[in-house]
């Protein structure tokens, strides 16, 4: 499984969103804090908005904020990465090959997939990443 940097981009952007889930924050400072192109920030967050999965606020305390703290990867994965869950439907002309492999092989790996995307939280993203942070401070 490939996930495009669209994909990648828009974690990370969930990822630090989450972190500061009731402030608005800027696309300067996501574009900073995270070392990547604004412009394409910009067309990451348009598809996660449109998703519903973030909100917006123009002006100057304006920027972006989560829309919930409960959204999973599954979530993000099919605003951003819709091919990832597109059902396989024909492999070949043998009609009875075809059907053995999507009972038996697309379908179940396509669960498993589903699955585990949707066991993995925004909210334990976030969780995880602030203790690699604080695990990373020195105290003197």
């Amino acid at each position: 499984m490939r996930i495009s940097t669209k994909g990648r981009y828009g974690l990370a952007v969930m990822v630090k969103l989450g972190e500061e889930p009731t402030q608005w924050v800027p696309i300067s400072k996501l574009s900073q804090e995270l070392g990547l192109s604004k412009l394409y920030l910009e067309q990451v967050l348009s598809l996660l908005k449109n998703g519903n999965l973030v909100q917006s606020t123009k002006g100057p305390q304006g920027g972006y904020r989560i829309s919930s703290a409960q959204t999973t990867v599954y979530d993000l994965l099919c605003v951003l990465e819709p091919s990832l869950f597109e059902h396989e439907t024909s492999v070949g002309s043998n009609t009875d090959l075809q059907h053995i492999l999507i009972e038996h092989v697309f379908n179940p790996m396509q669960s498993t997939l589903d699955e585990t995307l949707k066991s993995i939280t925004l909210t334990s993203l976030v969780e995880t990443s602030k203790h690699k942070r604080e695990a990373m401070m020195f105290y003197i």
